[in-house]
């Protein structure tokens, strides 16, 4: 893995148009380009501070995580009534993989809590390296920059879903000690059944 020059960052709000490449190659890969309804601009206020730029922390997992976990407002950030923004934390967080100074995988995980471990986890939503660099330890790297954020948090849980038709994910995710939870199912009501049950 040294010989690829292999760094896995936190991104930053300039990296916004990459990271909706990214979600869009992996659409793409999962054969699910429909329901894609990501923007740029919905990225950059669900993602980031809107605006902060360079005045986020950025963590490296060559480095200390325990601030690549959690996203912070820096001191003296402006707080600007009536505009949400500035007042909810980034939604979730990604890692982008960089060999050679080019992004070619990322991670897109939040937190979550669990009421049987009273403690809180990450929820990995996306996982994706581009086809080409697929096998040479790069999605390795970065369940590793994730596990890393866990044990230095604290964290009880790292869960996922995998599709059970992707078979080299499948057994991917095993060889990282990943139980496969055979007995759970996904659930989901999406944005037409909110509304229609909002409005009851």
């Amino acid at each position: 893995m040294d010989e690829l020059n292999l760094k896995i960052r936190v991104a930053d709000i300039k990296d916004v148009e990459l990271i909706l490449d990214l979600i869009g190659q992996k659409a793409e890969f999962d054969g699910y380009l429909d329901p894609l309804e990501a923007t740029a601009d919905k990225l950059r206020q669900t993602l980031f501070y809107s605006g902060l730029q360079d005045e986020v922390y950025l963590g490296l997992c060559s480095g200390t995580l325990k601030g690549a976990a959690t996203q912070t407002k820096p001191k003296g950030f402006p707080s600007l009534a009536g505009n949400p923004l500035y007042y909810h934390p980034p939604q979730a967080q990604v890692l982008l993989a960089e060999v050679e100074g080019i992004a070619v995988g990322f991670a897109l995980y939040f937190h979550t809590y669990s009421s049987f471990l009273a403690e809180p986890g990450i929820w990995l939503d996306d996982l994706f390296v581009q086809s080409h660099m697929r096998g040479k330890g790069i999605g390795q790297a970065l369940i590793d920059c994730l596990v890393q954020i866990a044990a230095e948090n604290n964290y009880g849980r790292i869960e996922w879903t995998v599709n059970n038709d992707n078979a080299p994910a499948v057994a991917f995710y095993k060889k990282q000690g990943a139980r496969i939870m055979e007995s759970i199912r996904l659930c989901r009501i999406d944005r037409i059944v909110i509304s229609r049950l909002a409005g009851k």
